[in-house]
């Protein structure tokens, strides 16, 4: 988990800066969130060709089940890879 600490200046819990860094950004240094957006760009392409299941498109982007992808998916796009393939279609 976190590298948390008291700090008793403030009496709060105080997350490690370096902690925080490697947690919210991948190995070369860029933050996640860059790195979901361009995931979910690529779903989307894929998803546009329709020919590979959201399953197959979640592993071959990575994800180790299915259902984190769906769960991200839905997070940044409002909807559900499903539904999204429907409203496309």
């Amino acid at each position: 988990l976190f590298d948390l600490a008291f700090d008793e200046g403030t009496a709060a819990w105080v997350l490690d800066d370096t902690d925080w860094q490697q947690r919210t950004h991948d190995a070369e240094g860029r933050p996640l969130l860059d790195l979901q957006d361009h995931l979910i760009a690529v779903a989307k392409e894929r998803m546009h060709r329709g020919d590979r299941s959201v399953s197959e498109v979640a592993y071959a982007l990575g994800f180790k089940y299915p259902q984190h992808f769906t769960r991200l998916f839905k997070q940044r796009v409002g909807h559900t890879p499903n539904a999204y393939r429907e409203m496309i279609a």
